[in-house]
């Protein structure tokens, strides 16, 4: 071949990688044409959703001039592995590298949502819908879900209990069962081999802690106290008395939490550790680390009884003529604060 043809054929090559460069500038860098109606969008990206249909929304929108130049953009610099879910402004007459960098500087639309130990898996609903992350009803059925128990390997009937109370960063409209996932994971991430084994020392499941964790978190205001109120319930159920735990009829009434009547001591349902012994079928809320801690390792006492001061505190005894005598000296300091408030 000669030094004449090898001249030829390279600039012919040239002249296509130019023609090509130019098709793809045009492509690429060409602004959408905007219309008359230049009024920035905002679309919804959601969590999983495929690219392509990201694409079909641009294009329904009249945001993308060329679906497959977009397509073929994110291919090569990486967007369509990896883009953010949540919500982005667009402005029409953007071009095709220009929606791309868009959407990579863009980032996720996230909240983050602080959720304390003792909330029901109701309770979280409702906060996660005000937050805008998912719908409270969606929720409510994800974490009783099943397939998605059996997913997690978690033998429940719901993952009352398994709902690590933290602060997590969430995208808006998120779907239920990624959130319920999140905060198992969680959970999942701080029960560890040491906290098996100790449970299996005591002879309980995962749940079982996590249900007398769930009573000592709703009795529980003076953290230091968390052991020695768990030491008072492990006592309790080894001498086969009943817990008599007031967290579990705030549990099964309606309008709680409020102060607790007589008759609702008298509610027949299984989580009424007034009437039926041991512990109930399963947590009545979400615990955080220190209440399972006091679960798995209470206090060395013999008590069996404690009553409130009313300050947050409680006073603790091993009889039950000394726990009338507090609970009557405590009954007589509320009184008294009543009828200073009254005058």
């Amino acid at each position: 071949m000669t030094k004449e043809l090898y001249h030829r054929i390279g600039s012919i090559i040239l002249a296509g990688a130019i023609l090509v460069l130019m098709v793809a500038g045009t492509e690429f860098f060409l602004p959408m044409p905007a219309g008359t109606d230049r009024t920035p969008q905002t679309m919804r990206i959601q969590p999983g959703a495929s690219f392509s249909r990201v694409c079909d929304e641009l294009q329904e929108r009249g945001l993308v001039r060329d679906r497959r130049a977009l397509i073929m953009l994110a291919r090569i610099t990486g967007l369509e592995r990896h883009f953010p879910a949540g919500e982005i402004t667009l402005k029409p007459g953007m071009s095709v590298w220009q929606l791309v960098w868009a959407l990579r500087r863009s980032g996720a639309s996230t909240v983050d949502v602080t959720l304390p130990e003792g909330l029901s898996a109701r309770q979280i609903a409702a906060i996660l819908q005000a937050k805008g992350v998912v719908d409270s009803a969606a929720f409510v059925r994800a974490e009783s879900n099943t397939e998605l128990l059996r997913k997690l390997q978690i033998n429940a009937p719901d993952l009352e209990g398994f709902l690590f109370p933290d602060t997590y960063n969430l995208y808006h409209q998120m779907d239920a069962d990624a959130v319920v996932e999140k905060m198992v994971a969680r959970f999942s991430r701080i029960w560890n081999d040491s906290m098996t084994t100790r449970a299996n020392e005591l002879g309980w499941s995962v749940r079982q802690v996590l249900t007398l964790a769930s009573i000592i978190q709703g009795e529980v205001i003076v953290p230091s106290e968390a052991r020695t109120v768990s030491s008072v319930y492990h006592n309790r159920l080894k001498a086969g008395m009943l817990l008599q735990a007031d967290p579990t009829i705030q549990y099964i009434i309606a309008d709680g939490p409020r102060r607790l009547l007589r008759d609702d001591l008298e509610i027949d349902s299984p989580y009424n550790t007034y009437q039926h012994r041991g512990l109930p079928p399963g947590p009545i809320s979400n615990p955080g680390l220190a209440a399972i801690l006091a679960t798995l390792y209470p206090a060395d006492t013999d008590y069996l009884y404690f009553v409130a001061k009313g300050d947050g505190s409680h006073a603790f005894n091993a009889t039950e003529a000394g726990h009338w005598r507090d609970k009557w000296k405590f009954q007589k300091v509320r009184r008294e604060v009543a009828r200073n408030n009254e005058n």
